[in-house]
């Protein structure tokens, strides 16, 4: 978007919204609000075996956090902080979706992704997902497109029909 492959973009965005002075950000209705507390994982994962898994027991796992957004890696920190308990041992830095949910199909990691992300594979019987203690909220969502440049007729038609 800040390059201008895309001309507007529908986001959930892990960081504040002010980060880049460039973008305008308008807010989305309730309808396209995604999930900011699923921790996703594969079919048979140890975890789905627990019900509803403490942060003692999440910790115990390897995580894949967003590698752009040092905010969420440090909210995670800060949960398990709260809670007494020290962050998972290892979290890999990742920022490809295609990758993390190979990487999750294949092993024992965990990574917290909305819903709408994970949403095929889950048809697919691949992925499953659990709610995250501390993180019961939902994402806002938000059009976002460069203050700088009009929209195209055609992108402009297609933000008025998600509109």
């Amino acid at each position: 978007l800040l390059l201008g492959d895309l001309d507007f973009a529908q986001t959930t965005p892990l960081e504040p919204i002010d980060r880049h002075a460039e973008l305008r950000h308008e807010p989305v209705g309730r309808a396209f609000k995604a999930d900011a507390n699923y921790v996703a994982m594969r079919v048979g994962h140890p975890l789905l075996r627990k019900g509803r898994p403490t942060l003692a027991q999440f910790r115990e796992y390897p995580w894949v956090v967003p590698a752009a957004f040092s905010s969420f890696q440090q909210k995670l920190v800060e949960i398990f902080h709260d809670s007494s308990l020290p962050p998972p041992a290892y979290m890999l830095r990742l920022d490809s979706i295609n990758v993390c949910k190979a990487l999750l199909r294949q092993s024992n990691f965990v990574c917290l992704l909305g819903r709408e992300q994970t949403a095929h594979e889950e048809h697919l019987g691949v992925l499953r997902g659990l709610p995250f203690p501390g993180l019961e909220s939902i994402a806002p969502a938000y059009f976002s497109y460069r203050k700088r440049f009009p929209l195209q007729a055609a992108a402009l038609a297609l933000l008025e029909a998600f509109r």
